[in-house]
């Protein structure tokens, strides 16, 4: 209600109203007070209706004059003294005025001369005027301040819907491509962050449009904003995206989690962001798929992200197997070895070497040979290896299901070691990372 009377009180005609209502309180008031003194109160409301009629048309009158003043006129003048002299002179006028009518009527009120009850009435009047300029002033600054308010509420909102229908150009109707692992420094340390951007992209979708998540999600994360998009329509699919910073050229290994139907819809996209085919053979015995090319829809929501998780795990008893070893040729030079069992070995060239027809020869022992070979001492990293998440996730996924994961526990704890000692095998592992995903140590 009162934001409805705020609103039509920024509508002139309605100040009218305002101030018709004001004065007919003024004059209830002061019709008691003229009936008590007087007892007469026929002669009362006459005086009454006279009274507060010209006071209701002198501050029309008044207002008219602020209005004018403040159009351009007098704006050197100090407001205070023009109110002063305004309400002073309104008094004057209203107090001559009445007392004129006093006298056309012959009737008498206090025992005092004209000129007494002319300046009293005045008086009376002028401290009314400035009650009632003070009131005025102060609704007119609220609304001021509510229409300002206002002006500025409707302007964010209108930057936002600007801002919605930008976006809402860039996104192909049927889809929306989110990678959240783009800003995983801000996702990794606070997951709430992503299921907030995650209802925020929602608002922008229509039902049957599709949320990627094309990051390194916790797979129960997946299958829990699944459940919250579900009522609106919108379908959720989870992409763990293997490949580092070399996909932009060899293309990316994508495990894919979600319903059949957008999985299907949206197979292009997967298919031209995967590496294909190339020069790998098919194993012996596969009739084909995806998989061949370089994706899989591997199952339900939470599903792709499941699979890369552990992919991630095995990731790191992979790298912890190549440091370790690297480790132990390199201090294969130890002086507290015997003399005869005593090697320097060239870490580089055997590195080099295990890259070709070894069993062992894999993309993490291109990166290490290729590392080895930049830097041979791996004086340019401190060993500080962190985590990004899924190598925990894999550890607790392995405990509820009872399964011994060894290496990878091992493997995880290392990296925790890493922090506190640094040893060759951590440079080691440390290089790789930076590597394959350009992975940079946290500095001192």
């Amino acid at each position: 209600m009162l934001e409805a009377l705020r609103k039509k009180l920024l509508h002139p005609p309605s100040f009218w109203v305002l101030n018709f209502f004001a004065w007919c309180g003024f004059g209830v008031i002061a019709l008691l007070v003229r009936y008590v003194m007087h007892d007469d109160f026929g002669r009362a409301v006459g005086l009454t209706i006279v009274a507060e009629s010209v006071g209701f048309l002198c501050s029309g009158l008044l207002r008219q004059c602020y209005l004018w003043i403040g159009r351009g006129r007098f704006l050197r003048t100090p407001m205070f003294a023009v109110t002063l002299v305004l309400t002073l002179a309104m008094a004057c006028a209203q107090s001559l005025i009445v007392q004129l009518l006093v006298e056309m009527t012959g009737w008498r009120f206090l025992p005092w001369s004209t000129a007494e009850r002319w300046v009293l009435l005045a008086l009376l009047m002028w401290i009314v005027y400035m009650a009632w300029s003070l009131g005025y002033f102060w609704v007119k600054a609220e609304l001021a301040a509510h229409r300002e308010a206002l002006d500025a509420t409707k302007a964010r909102g209108e930057a936002q819907r600007i801002e919605l229908q930008l976006l809402r150009a860039q996104l192909d109707p049927h889809f929306l491509f989110n990678s959240l692992n783009g800003i995983a420094s801000e996702i990794q340390p606070h997951p709430k962050v992503a299921t907030g951007m995650v209802r925020e992209l929602a608002d922008l979708l229509d039902p049957g449009d599709t949320i990627i998540d094309g990051g390194n999600s916790y797979f129960k994360d997946d299958v829990r904003r699944a459940g919250e998009l579900a009522p609106r329509g919108v379908h959720y699919v989870d992409v763990g995206t293997s490949g580092g910073v070399w996909g932009l050229e060899r293309g990316y290994c994508l495990m894919i989690g979600g319903p059949g139907e957008p999985v299907e819809r949206l197979d292009p996209i997967f298919r031209t962001l995967a590496p294909g085919r190339g020069t790998i053979p098919g194993s012996p015995g596969r009739q084909g798929g995806t998989a061949e090319e370089g994706y899989l829809h591997c199952g339900p929501v939470g599903a792709g992200h499941f699979v890369k998780m552990i992919h991630n795990g095995i990731e790191y008893g992979l790298m912890q197997a190549y440091a370790e070893g690297f480790d132990i040729l390199r201090c294969a030079r130890n002086p507290e070895l015997p003399e005869a069992q005593r090697f320097d070995l060239n870490l580089a060239d055997i590195a080099e070497l295990w890259r070709r027809g070894s069993v062992v020869s894999s993309w993490l022992l291109d990166l290490s040979a290729a590392a080895l070979a930049k830097d041979p001492g791996l004086e340019g990293f401190t060993g500080v290896v962190q985590d990004s998440g899924e190598g925990r996730w894999t550890i607790q996924t392995a405990i509820e299901e009872a399964v011994p994961a060894d290496v990878l526990s091992a493997a995880l704890y290392t990296r925790f070691r890493s922090r506190q000692e640094h040893t060759f095998a951590e440079k080691t592992l440390s290089a790789m990372r930076a590597g394959f995903g350009g992975h940079q140590e946290p500095k001192a």
